[in-house]
């Protein structure tokens, strides 16, 4: 009756398609939601933490040079202050600082530590950097000496590449793929025995101004003699000239001449001698000189080169005066009188370069002119005009310069 009524009541329970129990089922199901809710959960959490920003309340590397290390390393001690590889990781730790304590100034490239000082330098980009440091020691038997210290900056690539930073864990760090090392940020610099001085910082140099050339304007000086067309004694001759260069063929400018002739008459009164030697006594009838002056605008071509014989011509036009002058002591008569008008020269020489500003020169001229004054005569009321013929031909030597 017991079996009957167990078999009568298990057939009337609900089953399912599996021929289990309903609410069997239904706790199964519970459970499997139960942990997917929390396997979600846990997943998303992971993807937060994996892409929240980091952030910490230091991104220095602190270094301390503790005090009297100049002292151990000038007895000879090797004393490791600075490792020769700082690893730093960009957003987290990526300033290096140095600090220090010593009793003696510590240079660390360009910079000079005086004691009791702290230098930060931040690092934006992953690069490779090298440093000469006092404050690094080398290994070598030196008792003064630089090294050079390396500072390699890394990416920060995954929240787990920063925990292991952190945690010191070099480990989990280096089990990333190895980062190409970039082109070094900061100059290599040469070693340099420490100064005791103040912080000095390099700027950048500026690029070369551009100079523009000055303007040449050669200036020459001569000396020589002029030849006066129909006179058989010739004028000494003096004078400059000079101007800008138009350019390395071309010069332009004024010039300033003055040819000076002077002459005497003179007769012998009588003749002696004393003790062996003659003596003639004379008188001066007469005396007269010339100055002719041309002042002129000039035009000159040069032809070569100035590196060898320079070859050059020129031409030349403006005002020339003449100014006469006579005295008879015979009769007390005097003479004086001004002349004027209108002429030109042209000349050719060689030039010989002294050097790149400076040249020798010599050069054969000609001079054409005929100048005049107005004469009025007293005795007839009459004004008639004077004429005088200043052509000649004649040489000039002189220097040059400003070339």
């Amino acid at each position: 009756m017991s079996s009957t009524a167990a078999d009568a009541l298990a057939d009337v329970q609900p089953r399912g398609e599996a021929g289990l129990p309903t609410r069997s089922r239904t706790r199964r199901r519970a459970g499997f939601a139960l942990i997917a809710f929390i396997a979600g959960g846990i997943v998303t959490s992971l993807g937060f933490a994996a892409m929240w920003p980091v952030t910490f309340d230091s991104r220095g590397e602190l270094f301390d040079i503790p005090k009297g290390t100049w002292a151990r390393r000038m007895a000879g001690e090797k004393h490791e202050i600075l490792p020769s590889t700082i690893h730093l990781v960009v957003g987290i730790r990526d300033t290096l600082v140095l600090k220090n304590s010593d009793d003696v100034p510590q240079m660390f490239g360009p910079t000079l530590l005086m004691p009791g000082q702290t230098f930060s330098l931040p690092f934006t980009t992953p690069s490779e950097n090298y440093f000469a440091c006092t404050a690094h020691a080398s290994g070598r038997e030196y008792r003064l000496h630089r090294s050079r210290m390396e500072v390699i900056m890394r990416p920060l690539r995954t929240t787990r590449a920063a925990l292991a930073f952190l945690l010191s864990a070099p480990g989990v760090a280096l089990a990333q793929p190895p980062i190409p090392p970039a082109a070094p940020s900061l100059a290599v610099l040469a070693p340099v025995a420490p100064r005791f001085e103040s912080v000095r910082y390099w700027r950048r140099e500026r690029e070369p101004e551009r100079v523009e050339a000055r303007p040449k304007s050669p200036i020459q000086i001569h000396a020589g003699f002029f030849d006066p067309d129909g006179n058989s004694s010739n004028s000494f001759a003096f004078g400059l000239r000079g101007g800008p260069l138009v350019d390395d063929h071309i010069q332009i400018g004024l010039g300033l001449d003055w040819y000076h002739e002077a002459q005497n008459e003179r007769e012998v009164v009588s003749r002696t001698s004393q003790n062996g030697v003659p003596v003639s006594v004379t008188r001066e009838l007469s005396r007269a000189s010339s100055d002719l002056v041309p002042l002129q605008a000039f035009l000159q071509l040069n032809l070569g080169d100035g590196r060898s014989l320079v070859p050059y011509a020129g031409i030349a036009g403006g005002y020339q005066v003449l100014f006469l002058s006579a005295t008879d002591f015979q009769t007390g008569a005097d003479y004086n009188a001004t002349f004027g008008g209108w002429g030109w020269q042209a000349w050719g020489g060689a030039a010989l370069p002294l050097s790149s500003r400076s040249r020798l020169f010599g050069e054969a001229f000609y001079n054409y002119a005929e100048v005049g004054r107005d004469v009025d005569d007293p005795a007839g009321g009459l004004t008639y005009r004077e004429l005088v013929d200043a052509n000649g031909a004649g040489m000039r030597f002189g220097l040059s310069w400003g070339f």
